[in-house]
């Protein structure tokens, strides 16, 4: 949405990188991603392209909760830059959210589960 004259840009950033080039970012059309691990493709975006050479080691570091005992949580690490702020929103607060789901092999959904960012 453009308040300030800048439309909101959610970017992808390699996550043991910082931007140098324009090949270590990925703009995220409608903020809205999707990272697989299974057949197909590994990154897709919200207007179904596919960013050549992205894969999800690039992207994320996944790992068990430091709290947690074995199978009760998991710690996924994404690296994004935004330029939506809550001053050119009218003071509105912000979190990212994602819904992470494990598909078997038939394609099935095993479990789905959502995940809440900090409010930003």
């Amino acid at each position: 949405e453009k308040r300030t004259g800048f439309p909101d840009r959610l970017r992808l950033v390699k996550f043991d990188g910082s931007i140098k080039a324009d090949s270590d970012v990925v703009h995220v059309p409608g903020n809205l991603f999707t990272i697989r691990t299974h057949e197909g493709p590994h990154l897709l975006l919200r207007d179904g392209s596919v960013p050549e050479g992205w894969e999800p080691w690039q992207i994320a570091r996944v790992a068990r909760a430091s709290s947690a005992q074995p199978h009760d949580g998991l710690e996924i690490s994404l690296k994004l830059t935004t330029n939506m702020t809550s001053k050119s929103h009218n003071g509105r607060k912000f979190v990212f959210i994602a819904n992470i789901r494990e598909i078997n092999d038939n394609d099935t959904i095993v479990s789905d589960t959502i995940g809440l960012s900090s409010v930003f």
